[in-house]
């Protein structure tokens, strides 16, 4: 198999002259567009900590759903009882 080695950067900056010389992004000087130094880039680490700072804190349950749950939890429904309701009623929630 051939080893081929592409050079990103290099290829979103050629797309970037090119939107920009087709009028497709608003950029003044096309040849101006210079991409991100990965050594001045953001750390992997810090754009984990950026990313958990603004995400959101779990996932939305509607309330409808979440009562139903709740209900197949609860100690007088039996473990066979709540496999069928949740296994025939996948259409319908």
């Amino acid at each position: 198999m051939m080893d081929v080695r592409v050079d990103w950067p290099a290829v979103g900056n050629a797309a970037l002259v090119m939107m920009a010389t087709a009028g497709v992004i608003d950029v003044d000087i096309p040849t101006a567009i210079f991409t991100i130094d990965p050594w001045s880039a953001p750390s992997w680490r810090m754009a984990a900590i950026d990313y958990h700072r603004h995400r959101p804190a779990g996932p939305v349950i509607v309330p409808k759903r979440l009562a139903r749950l709740r209900w197949l939890l609860s100690d007088d429904i039996s473990l066979e009882r709540a496999w069928g309701i949740l296994n025939y009623s996948k259409g319908k929630y």
